[in-house]
């Protein structure tokens, strides 16, 4: 499912390898991942960059298909964005561990609850919202449904708690402006009094 979210209008999912960028027809995605491994904070370091030549980083999530020698790297950012090229680091890193297995390939997704993108061409720009909408697949309290059902909670509960916030900073705001404190009195005078 998370593969489907991945394709374009034309259906194709971009895969990346030591060769370059092929596609994926969609088609085969429902055999894919079916033995997976997974890994979370997966290490890697490029090393043709960085202090001393290398430049380490941490894979939020990597899945490992190796019936089909496929890689789903996926960088998630819950209300933080990217920061200093991880996933340039990551794409290089990747490429840098497979030279020996050249048939290797890669799918990079940054899943990110604010709808923010990677800097990265080689990166899906996915939000929660895509993924969330899998939890109908799944039957009723099984793992999977569990953790999108709890994902899906986190997000909803978020943006409320942010507009309510918001909100109260607002209303409290106009309390201080209405009572005639001056924002500006305090920067001037170290004081709200005149």
């Amino acid at each position: 499912h998370l593969l489907k979210a991945c394709a374009d209008k034309q259906g194709k999912i971009y895969v990346y390898g030591k060769n370059g960028e092929k596609t994926l027809p969609i088609l085969r995605s429902s055999d894919l991942f079916k033995k997976a491994f997974v890994y979370t904070e997966y290490k890697v370091e490029d090393h043709q960059n960085g202090r001393n030549g290398i430049t380490p980083g941490r894979i939020d999530v990597l899945a490992i298909d190796p019936d089909h020698d496929l890689c789903m790297v996926i960088e998630n950012k819950y209300g933080s964005s990217e920061h200093g090229n991880q996933c340039k680091t990551y794409v290089k890193a990747l490429k840098q561990l497979c030279k020996k297995r050249s048939e290797m390939k890669f799918v990079f997704i940054f899943l990110d609850v604010n709808e923010t993108t990677s800097s990265r061409e080689e990166f899906v720009n996915l939000s929660y919202d895509n993924i969330v909408d899998f939890k109908s697949y799944f039957p009723e309290n099984t793992s999977a449904w569990r953790i999108l059902d709890s994902l899906e909670k986190d997000v909803n509960g978020i943006e409320t708690d942010e507009r309510l916030l918001k909100s109260l900073c607002d209303d409290y705001g106009n309390v201080l402006v209405n009572n005639g404190y001056d924002a500006d009195l305090y920067f001037k005078n170290g004081s709200v009094d005149d």
